[in-house]
């Protein structure tokens, strides 16, 4: 994993040293001897009326490289019938909410928070586990086995190896508080660069660093928070300037992504039929020596895609032990989407090459082998009765889509109106179903010609209402998600004809029939995606407003006359 900046090492330090000088009664807390990024705790001599009494409950803190700005990552490893084992937390104070992260929570509030978490039934929700007093209880005896079986908590707490050992009451602090020096109350350092005051906060939580509080509000922003930047603790307004970025950098920041995906898209169809050609024989176009390099270098990207899915799935599970594991990890949702969006195409487009005499069956098992391995892993952990019931009446539900299809058409048949309200031309169904059929006129059809004028078609009919609703507006659109998904599926079939379609005949030469294929169909894309636009342009409007906070860039005024302002870029 990343190392611990400097910020966050000063920071963990400082609360070390405050625990140790105040201990709770109720959690023993130490950081792990290999990483200063992770500490364990231990809540003990919990109430007398609580299903947990004579239990001890081993716990986990996960500290990002960039703590005190981001939160950590809470995991209980001790089985108590409240919290579930080996899963994120979903409590305000992790990194499960980041937008609403306050730098001045520390270890003792965050533990402080989860012990009344723990103990209340009250509040739920992901992590937590709903069981009976006795269970509980039977837990709260084990405990203390389950502990001693742990080298981690026998090493860091040999206090509490057993029952009899356990304290009764909290280490009382010697001698009189130490007289604290001046100090950032989010990084807890007193270095050169000067404290300042810009709320009303007063004593130890008075002075700060002003790039302290510019990055806490990055980060905030980042993690979806919105409204005024404000103190978090007396919730007094900054005083400062919030800038920003305008039009042109949103339009890069997406075109940017798209093209990045496209890139990626376009190598891993360019790998496929490349692995495919390489086990071709003698009727491959490379020389052997390449092949067997070429095959390897697909192999070994391949793996790394299962590797990345195998060290970071199920969600929400912290990252592995191992350390060679975690350089496979990643809790990016995006990163992880790719990743298995691709190991899922490869995976298919092999087994169907498989399935049609294309791929000799040696050159798919090894792949075959290690997605249902992967597919394994991942249910291992949650595989229960119910989970094996809902998946088998899904499986049934699968089976048996053709009857509910054929069921639902013959009762829209019954009903005239509820059919027509669906395939309406201002409806967003009808023009899915243009890129379905445009798709299927492709694949059946020698002949570039159908597809072509359904395109041209239907691109001069989406430009006329395209201008209707930016010009007049009165035709009354069906707007929503829907139109989003129609354009990411005209995507798809523009890119599937264009890469993996061959036409023997139709308009152009024979060698030159994919020009008008391709331009017609870059037409018709642009003007489902216009058309995408125009419908849902309130919210488009939406999301570029919450994108323009998210990746805003505040300044704390130095001094004390300046109200807060916020200014879109010109770009």
């Amino acid at each position: 994993g990343a190392s611990a900046s400097a910020t966050s090492v000063r920071r963990l330090r400082r609360e070390l040293q405050l625990i140790q000088q105040s201990p709770n009664s109720q959690i023993a807390v130490k950081p792990s001897s290999a990483s200063l990024l992770e500490w364990h705790f231990a809540l003990h001599s919990l109430p007398a009326d609580s299903p947990y009494r004579g239990g001890c409950y081993h716990g986990r803190l996960l500290f990002p490289n960039d703590y005190p700005h981001a939160p950590p990552t809470v995991v209980m490893v001790t089985p108590s019938g409240r919290l579930e084992t080996g899963c994120r937390l979903c409590l305000s104070m992790t990194d499960f909410h980041p937008e609403s992260w306050n730098p001045a929570w520390s270890v003792d509030t965050i533990l402080t928070g989860l012990l009344s978490y723990f103990l209340s039934d009250a509040e739920s929700g992901y992590g937590s586990i709903r069981t009976s007093w006795e269970t509980r209880q039977s837990l709260a005896e084990e405990s203390w086995a389950a502990n001693l079986a742990d080298p981690e908590f026998t090493q860091l707490f040999p206090e509490l190896c057993s029952p009899q050992q356990r304290p009764n009451s909290a280490k009382q602090a010697t001698g009189q508080a130490e007289t604290q020096a001046r100090e950032c109350w989010i990084c807890r350092d007193s270095g050169p660069e000067p404290l300042i005051h810009p709320c009303a906060c007063r004593g130890s939580m008075s002075g700060v660093h002003a790039s302290c509080v510019e990055q806490w509000m990055r980060h905030l922003r980042r993690a979806g928070g919105a409204g005024r930047p404000r103190c978090g603790v007396c919730r007094e307004p900054y005083l400062g300037r919030e800038e920003q970025p305008g039009i042109g950098s949103f339009a890069f920041h997406y075109m940017q992504d798209f093209a990045g995906q496209l890139v990626r898209s376009a190598v891993l169809v360019m790998m496929l039929m490349g692995f495919q050609d390489c086990l071709q024989g003698k009727e491959a176009a490379l020389p052997l020596v390449f092949r067997v390099l070429f095959v390897l270098l697909f192999g070994c990207v391949t793996v790394h895609k299962f590797a990345v899915l195998a060290a970071s799935l199920p969600l929400h599970r912290p990252p592995p032990r191992s350390l060679r594991a975690r350089r496979f990890y990643t809790s990016d949702p995006q990163r992880l989407a790719r990743h298995a969006a691709e190991a899922l195409t490869t995976t298919c487009v092999l087994a169907v090459w498989y399935v049609r005499g294309e791929l000799p069956l040696v050159a798919f098992l090894p792949f075959g082998i290690i997605g249902l391995g992967l597919v394994l892993k991942i249910s291992a952990g949650a595989l229960s009765w119910s989970c094996l019931v809902g998946l088998l009446r899904n499986l049934l539900r699968c089976a048996l889509l053709p009857l509910f299809l054929l069921r639902r058409i013959g009762s829209l048949a019954m009903e005239p109106q509820i059919a027509w309200s669906l395939v309406h031309p201002l409806q967003p169904l009808p023009h899915g179903l243009v890129a379905l059929v445009s798709l299927f006129l492709a694949v059946v059809l020698p002949s570039n010609i159908p597809v072509v004028l359904l395109w041209t078609v239907h691109a001069l009919a989406l430009a006329a209402a395209v201008a209707e609703r930016v010009a007049v507006g009165r035709l009354v659109w069906r707007h929503g998600v829907a139109w989003i998904y129609i354009a990411q599926l005209a995507f798809l079939c523009t890119y599937f004809v264009n890469t993996l379609c061959s036409f023997r005949h139709g308009l152009s030469s024979p060698n030159g029939t994919w020009v008008p294929v391709l331009v017609t169909s870059s037409v018709w894309l642009i003007t489902v995606f216009a058309m995408a636009l125009a419908v849902n342009w309130e919210a488009c409007v939406r999301h570029y407003r919450a994108w323009q906070r998210q990746h805003g860039v505040f300044t704390l005024e130095r001094g004390t006359e300046a109200w807060c302002t916020t200014t879109s870029g010109s770009d």
